[in-house]
């Protein structure tokens, strides 16, 4: 069905503030004697590397003594007259360039208002005053998505910060002296320096290649890391150093009762929702056949003064496709909704998402993502969505099979011997490796069980196991690896690294703990991030407003996950918006028909261009890659997704 024009859902004017924007953001930062090392054409040439962020301005500031520069690219969604960036204090001495948005800068406006005189109505110059009045402490105030830089030049400090959960990117290479950084929101922007190595991280292909990310801090350079989530980086003359200012908290849940905890869910989700609805430009949502972005949209239609835009894809294969159930909520919701079928080629995808990554991402849902943002983008340029929901409150089936496991492990030996669980996981299965049958389900929970015996923390989500891994590479790129691990001081697993902090926890939780600290920021949130940035479309995550996080962080973990019941709290919320048993049927998620596609011409088609691709046989094996294939194609198994990775490492090789 086709919706009517566009039109904003909130009535921004009211507020009397007109301050937002989205953009990317870059600079260079150099601590030495010789002057004039950064200039205007460096910078132009880092931020022109991020037009497709913010195609509406572009703006840098080099300080006179040519040593410090920051610059941005703005897409505008609010103050389309006055919020050009860098923004600088009365002064002069300090600079700020932002990417994303600080929800609550009404309010820091007003407290701040009599001890700085506002000259713009920008969102980002509240970080001006903000840091006059608390220093480095000053992230602690602000409720958004963000990314900012901040240059103070009489100081010689650069203050660099990511927002709590990790929405908006940020990258940083700096050199081993400890004398230069150069920074960027993607690292084709970082890249744009010549004076950056491009020498690839062979443990972060490594790492690559077991989650289907590089997993923070790492990048696929060597020099290049990214910003933790939570974090902030402070470079001056004593060097480059990271500082966590925020975390989830697990470790002491306070009982509450049921619909008192419903009640408050609500009020915490509704003002979530509330604060993202501020815009200029016209604002929609992303809607597929679950339950997380149903009810996103059933609270803005709820809070909305004119009914909302929603939009959906789907595809011609109809299990893949959640186009009936979404329709059924934009009925409910009364929303305006556009809807797309969709049959792409993805050998024409292929190259564009090796561009707006800059380095493997084997996540296919990437390409749903794209086409959904593009869709909108053509009605809208702000999308919410309801991203964070299934790591936030027990959404995956993962966390089922955690708990199941400590039942299983506490079996008498009798009951589960070890020959049994070997014969269960030789038997013949139809192919599906997302639980193609109950046989399927149960064999991936065995090896699942199993793989906790060794590491406690030990998820399913691993694209090439070690052993497997180990066949995959060549004699040198096994030995390329052997020596960056012997250089850094033996194995150095990032998620590995990430999960010991998670050792107090209830088991559950320790895994939603680092779903939110990797998977989340590292994967669902750089895919939504670029895929949307690549059509200049800002998208906005409601669950994922820090209050309502720590909110459910002291909620039991029998509130998220009831017995075997995922989302047990947000399907009670769901309750009070939709009619009984509008939820009850099977997670879909968002994903491409990617296994049936890849059985024809796109799976001959992806094997070839692995095969000629230098870069990638002197890495990995061919052989190895052509029998998954071939076994694929066959239907012996579902090697979709290691076809998937494979391919975009190989793009990644390619454009070295």
């Amino acid at each position: 069905m086709q919706a009517a024009p566009p039109r904003s859902v909130a009535p921004a004017a009211q507020s009397g503030y007109r301050a937002r924007n989205v953009c990317g953001i870059a600079g260079k930062i150099v601590f030495s004697d010789a002057p004039g090392q950064v200039g205007e054409e460096l910078l132009t040439r880092m931020v022109h590397a991020l037009d497709h962020r913010g195609p509406d301005d572009r703006g840098v500031h080099v300080d006179a003594d040519g040593r410090a520069g920051i610059g941005m690219a703005r897409l505008s969604i609010i103050d389309l007259a006055t919020g050009h960036q860098p923004i600088s204090d009365p002064r002069g001495d300090v600079h700020v360039v932002l990417n994303g948005e600080i929800y609550n800068y009404r309010e820091l406006r007003r407290r701040l208002a009599g001890r700085y005189e506002f000259r713009t109505r920008s969102d980002t110059e509240v970080l001006l005053p903000l840091y006059h009045r608390y220093g480095l402490d000053m992230i602690e105030h602000l409720r958004g998505m963000f990314a900012f830089a901040l240059w103070d030049a009489r100081r010689r400090r650069l203050l660099v910060a990511r927002d709590r959960i990790g929405q908006k990117p940020l990258y940083v290479a700096h050199d081993p002296a400890g004398r230069t950084l150069v920074f960027g929101s993607e690292i084709k922007a970082v890249l744009a320096d010549a004076g950056v190595p491009r020498e690839p991280d062979p443990i972060a292909l490594d790492e690559y290649l077991t989650y289907g990310f590089v997993p923070v801090p790492r990048s696929a350079y060597r020099a290049i890391r990214k910003l933790p989530a939570g974090c902030r980086g402070l470079f001056d003359e004593d060097g480059w150093r990271v500082e966590k200012y925020w975390s989830i908290d697990y470790a002491s849940p306070e009982p509450i009762d049921e619909e008192a905890a419903i009640d408050r869910f609500d009020e915490l989700l509704t003002d979530a929702v509330g604060a993202r609805l501020i815009s200029d430009v016209p604002l929609g949502c992303f809607l597929s056949g679950g339950m997380d972005s149903a009810i996103i949209t059933a609270v803005m239609s709820k809070l909305a003064d004119a009914p909302v835009r929603s939009f959906t894809i789907g595809f011609p294969e109809r299990e893949f496709s959640e186009l009936d159930a979404a329709r059924r909520t934009a009925e409910h919701c009364k929303t305006e909704h556009t809807e797309q079928v969709v049959d792409w080629d993805i050998q024409q995808m292929v190259p564009l998402l090796a561009r707006h990554f800059d380095e493997p991402f084997a996540d296919s849902s990437a390409v749903p993502t794209y086409h959904v943002s593009a869709m909108a983008r053509r009605h809208i340029t702000v999308a919410l969505s309801g991203d964070g929901g299934d790591e936030l409150l027990a959404g995956y089936n993962r966390y089922q099979a955690r708990r199941l496991a400590e039942k299983y492990h506490r079996l008498p030996r009798l009951l589960r011997p070890q020959w049994l669980e070997k014969l269960l996981l030789k038997l013949p299965t139809p192919p599906g490796y997302f639980g193609g049958s109950v046989l399927k389900s149960g064999q991936y929970f065995l090896e699942y069980a199993r793989g906790l015996r060794k590491r406690g923390w030990h998820s399913w989500l691993r694209y090439f196991d070690d052993d497997l891994r180990g066949e995959l590479y060549t004699d040198a790129a096994r030995q390329t690896l052997s020596d960056a691990r012997r250089d850094e001081g033996g194995p150095a697993d990032s998620v590995d690294r990430i999960a010991q902090e998670a050792a107090g926890f209830d088991p559950v939780h320790q895994i939603m703990w680092i779903d939110t600290m990797t998977y989340l920021p590292d994967d669902i949130l750089v895919k939504v991030d670029r895929m949307s940035m690549a059509v200049s479309l800002e998208a906005r995550a409601p669950l994922l407003d820090h209050h309502l996080i720590e909110w459910l962080a002291g909620v039991p973990i029998e509130w998220k996950l009831r017995g075997m019941t995922r989302k047990y709290l947000l399907r009670r919320l769901a309750e009070r918006y939709f009619p009984p048993g509008a939820f009850e049927g099977r997670k879909q998620g968002f994903m491409m028909p990617l296994a049936p596609w890849l059985r024809g011409e796109l799976g001959r088609w992806a094997t070839a261009r692995l095969a000629a691709n230098t870069r990638f046989t002197e890495m990995l094996s061919m052989p190895l890659v052509e029998r998954l294939a071939d076994d694929h194609r066959r239907g012996q198994d579902d090697h979709s997704y290691r076809i998937w990775a494979l391919l975009m490492l190989g793009e990644f090789l390619a454009g070295l």
